[in-house]
C-alpha cells in the first residue's frame, strides 16, 4: 500500500488499483466519485480488492457493509475477505454465520 501526501489530502492506492481518497481537513473519504460517510480519517485502511475500513465501518467499493466487524475484517493474500462471522464476495456475506464452539467450557 502506498500513501501519497498532498497538503491535507492523502490518496491511498492498493494492488487492485482501487483508490480511496482521504480528505483530513473535511473528514471525508471518497471511493472514485462516491463520498463515504466518514468521521475518523486517521483510522481508515485500504485493504485491497475494493475493501476498506475504519474502526467503525467496513466498505466495499465505497458502500458500507452492514453488520461487518471492522476489528476482525481482513483481506488475505489469496483474495479472501472475511471477519469473525462471515466470508464476503463482492461485499456481500457468502456463507451462513459462523458459530463459535468454546472447547474450554466442559
Amino acid at each position: 500500500m502506498n500513501k501519497i501526501k498532498m497538503g491535507s489530502i492523502c490518496s491511498i492506492f492498493n494492488q487492485s488499483k482501487t483508490v480511496y481518497i482521504i480528505d483530513d481537513e473535511n473528514e471525508t473519504v471518497s471511493f472514485g466519485k462516491k463520498r463515504l460517510r466518514y468521521l475518523h480519517p486517521f483510522t481508515f485502511k485500504s485493504l485491497g480488492l475494493g475493501y476498506g475500513k475504519d474502526f467503525l465501518n467496513v466498505y466495499y467499493r465505497g458502500n458500507e457493509i452492514e453488520n461487518a466487524h471492522p476489528p476482525s475484517f481482513v483481506v488475505d493474500n489469496l483474495g479472501n475477505a472475511y471477519d469473525r462471522s462471515h466470508m464476503y464476495v463482492e461485499g456481500k456475506p457468502d456463507d451462513p454465520p459462523v458459530e463459535y464452539i468454546d472447547f474450554n467450557s466442559h
